[in-house]
């Protein structure tokens, strides 16, 4: 992991600076349409919804994304009595995540930013997570490439499924490259390290790569890999079906696979 932040801080040091496009001012916004494998404390394959808004001006930019998503698990369980059928039953679960961004530009490239963000997984034993960070952030623009590097610091509010919670500060960085080739692809990489001040072993690092084509002017495909590493995560059990004949606890290290069909405006 160590290895992959190390790479994208140094490609992000290394895109030439340049003034933004005009035709990137004003609203824009991407629909996703998304099919995934997700591994971690349980296995299972998912259908998502995602959507992001953003607004560029001269110098102010707003960031909001929004995600859903929807799995349909069938667990086996195998009967104690020799030559009785398995039994499998069917659990449904959601994950929910809201993220919002607002940058205003200083001096040259360099920016301030607040950024805010909401989520729910209970596979990973979280039922409420709210963090709001305040910082700085670095951002070279080149005429296909694009960087950013930010560092900022605030406040996390987690509640477990069980309903343990803690308040704690907290300090962030994000790194982020974005690659724009050919007539119609791009390649992006970014990632998110969250940090316990008051716990310094308490460290989650969320890193996404993601590859696109375009088909026309308005729909495009993507293939998105995501890696997300908790050093601590919940101590909370997750039970599936609810009946405690299933559990599992929340493991470090969770991955998702995803293909998805993209509308943008």
């Amino acid at each position: 992991m160590r290895s992959i932040i190390m790479l994208v801080l140094f490609a992000a040091l290394s895109v030439p600076t340049a003034s933004a496009q005009e035709s990137d001012r004003g609203w824009s916004g991407t629909g996703d349409v998304a099919l995934s494998h997700n591994t971690g404390s349980t296995d299972f394959t998912s259908a998502a919804l995602e959507h992001d808004l953003k607004f560029r001006g001269d110098r102010f930019r707003f960031e909001l994304g929004t995600s859903f998503t929807y799995s349909r698990t069938s667990i086996t369980f195998s009967s104690p009595e020799p030559g009785a059928p398995d039994e499998v039953q069917t659990t449904t679960f959601e994950i929910f995540e809201v993220n919002a961004a607002v940058r205003k530009d200083f001096r040259g490239t360099v920016y301030g930013a607040l950024n805010s963000a909401w989520d729910r997984d209970p596979s990973q034993g979280i039922r409420t997570r709210v963090r709001t960070l305040g910082g700085l952030g670095w951002r070279p623009e080149g005429e296909k490439t694009s960087g950013r590097l930010e560092a900022s610091a605030g406040l996390m509010y987690e509640v477990e499924v069980d309903g343990d919670s803690k308040t704690f500060p907290a300090l962030g960085l994000t790194f982020g490259l974005d690659r724009r080739f050919g007539s119609g692809g791009d390649f992006s990489i970014e990632s998110d390290l969250v940090g316990n001040l008051e716990d310094t072993d308490d460290v989650l690092i969320a890193t996404k790569v993601s590859v696109g084509a375009s088909l026309t002017e308005r729909f495009r495909l993507s293939l998105r890999y995501r890696v997300v590493w908790d050093n601590k995560p919940a101590d909370a059990v997750f039970d599936p079906t609810g009946t405690g004949e299933r559990t599992s606890t929340p493991q470090r290290t969770r991955t998702s696979l995803s293909a998805s069909v993209s509308v943008t405006w």
